[in-house]
């Protein structure tokens, strides 16, 4: 066999392997959180609190994290390191039950989690724009990994007790340095001395408020759609399929999109991308029917898996392959981490005032809100 090939081939599968594993970790994790601190006795501002830790992080701590992985020279050990220790930092919640203790996990979890999917994602793209192998082919198997680890995860929790989620956690995470190893981080990242000057840029101004103002909307869904569901009538395990679904059409959207990109440009897919979740968010908000909120929750796949996959390639066409971890520490850390902030607080005041209609309602207004401020972003050139 070709070494080439046979090298390619591995990294491949390093990378597939790895997305999978890592994203099962958070599938273990992320939907049973609150149930499992719920179990404790926490109160709900407690567990409001605790789960506002990872998005919070993301904001404070994703462009450190990303900086000093640019200046490490053993770069595939930074990484592995880091899934190593965010993994056994959630251990002592299987012994502690404070409140303190929790608070503490979660933010080394976080703090040693949020750089490691930027730079993985800089990996890939790097090997796929050298070898032909579509990024969203290669990263929906993290969303595939989601999916089967959400759904074992609740039959363990279901048998063993709500704690049994953060061993499955921790192994998944350990298990996640092995194809981590695979890949030569040193080859695949590309990185500037000044990627700090794409900061004051006006495009990435114009670009980093649509992604807090767009991004925010994962929150207002997250934090209210099994309540809507439930107003409707519906029960939670309809509201699971209803999840499963959508990441389902997730997985689709991010195994196509790379096509479509070779025949418009990534800001066109992000606008119709951003279109498409007004019209899920809109339906979402006023209608009383499973079945269309079954429908609107497929429509998932547009508002994250093609608008990712093309968000990602805008990066690097426009910022360069060199300066590309910059822009996605800013659409990670800023986009997903200060627009999640964002939008838990004003997706609860929303409730507050005119219940779940209004949360979807305000979700809406945020993306149509968005659509002028990506019109006015820097057209990307098809490549």
């Amino acid at each position: 066999m070709n070494i080439k090939a046979e090298s390619r081939r591995t990294v491949r599968a390093g990378l597939i392997s790895f997305y999978f594993l890592h994203f099962s970790t958070l599938g273990a994790i992320f939907p049973y959180a609150g149930y499992f601190f719920k179990s404790r006795d926490f109160s709900g501002t407690e567990i409001g609190i605790l789960l506002a830790v990872f998005p919070v992080m993301k904001f404070l701590a994703t462009s450190m994290w990303t900086e000093t992985y640019s200046r490490a020279r053993h770069k595939t050990f930074f990484v592995r390191a880091a899934a190593v220790l965010s993994s056994v930092s959630m251990l002592p919640l299987f012994f502690l039950h404070g409140f303190p203790a929790a608070l503490v996990c979660l933010a080394l979890f976080s703090l040693f989690r949020v750089g490691i999917i930027p730079v993985m994602d800089n990996a890939a793209m790097g090997f796929a724009e050298e070898n032909g192998t579509p990024y969203g082919r290669m990263r929906l198997y993290g969303s595939l990994g989601f999916t089967v680890s959400a759904v074992v995860s609740g039959l363990i929790i279901d048998r063993f007790g709500a704690s049994a989620f953060i061993i499955q956690f921790t192994l998944m995470g350990l298990l996640c340095t092995l194809p981590a190893g695979l890949i030569r981080l040193e080859h695949w990242t590309r990185l500037h001395r000044k990627a700090e000057s794409i900061i004051f840029d006006r495009n990435t101004v114009i670009m980093t408020v649509m992604l807090v103002v767009y991004l925010s909307s994962n929150a207002f869904h997250g934090n209210f759609f099994n309540i809507k569901v439930s107003e409707a009538g519906g029960s939670q395990t309809l509201a699971g399929y209803m999840w499963a679904a959508g990441v389902l059409c997730e997985i689709v959207l991010l195994y196509f999109t790379d096509s479509l990109l070779k025949k418009f440009s990534a800001k066109q897919v992000m606008l119709f991308s951003v279109i498409m979740a007004v019209i899920r968010y809109l339906f979402t908000a006023f209608s009383p029917s499973l079945t269309v909120l079954f429908l609107a929750n497929m429509l998932h796949g547009f508002t994250y898996g093609s608008f990712h996959v093309a968000a990602l390639t805008y990066f690097r066409r426009v910022f360069g392959a060199d300066r590309q971890l910059k822009a996605q520490s800013i659409y990670s850390g800023l986009g997903f981490g200060l627009g999640s902030v964002g939008g838990s607080f004003i997706s609860g005041i929303a409730y507050d005032i005119s219940g779940s209609a209004g949360v979807f309602t305000v979700t809406a207004a945020l993306c149509a809100l968005s659509i002028p401020l990506l019109m006015l972003m820097k057209t990307d050139k098809l490549q």
